[in-house]
């Protein structure tokens, strides 16, 4: 487990990223953390993001539960003045629909985004974007 922190800039919107390889030969190879911490340090440039810290996770694909970094993450996003946890890849993140909608749902409640780098889904800027019923999701299936 590894961390990075950045220093704060006062015209930057403050973030965590969270990279995960599912094994420890990947982690040592820094091959999948290298690119996913270039994607997410690329998201964060392109959209006015600051980079606090960087929570990496070793564990396979599984459920949240087996993944320690990211439960030590989530608690501290707030308390470490990060407005939201930006992630590569959504099967970085989790691969269970049901786990994805709990965080969601957590995001929400708590009052912290989640940017989700390869499907564009970001809560912090349109909190009903990630919701099949929003307006904005509605008229892109529809063809307007």
């Amino acid at each position: 487990m590894r961390y990075y922190f950045e220093t704060r800039s006062s015209s930057l919107v403050p973030v965590a990223g969270y990279p995960r390889v599912s094994t420890l030969e990947k982690s040592d190879s820094g091959l999948g953390l290298a690119a996913q911490e270039a994607a997410i340090r690329a998201a964060c440039l392109g959209r006015g993001l600051q980079l606090l810290r960087i929570h990496q996770g070793i564990a396979s694909g599984g459920s949240l539960d087996g993944r320690p970094e990211l439960a030590e993450a989530l608690p501290t996003i707030r308390s470490e003045g990060a407005a939201a946890l930006v992630v590569a890849k959504l099967d970085r993140l989790t691969r269970s629909v049901h786990d994805f909608s709990g965080l969601l749902e957590r995001a929400r409640r708590e009052g912290w985004g989640l940017v989700v780098v390869d499907l564009g889904a970001d809560t912090m800027t349109h909190p009903a974007s990630c919701s099949p019923t929003s307006p904005r999701r509605r008229r892109s299936t529809n063809g307007g």
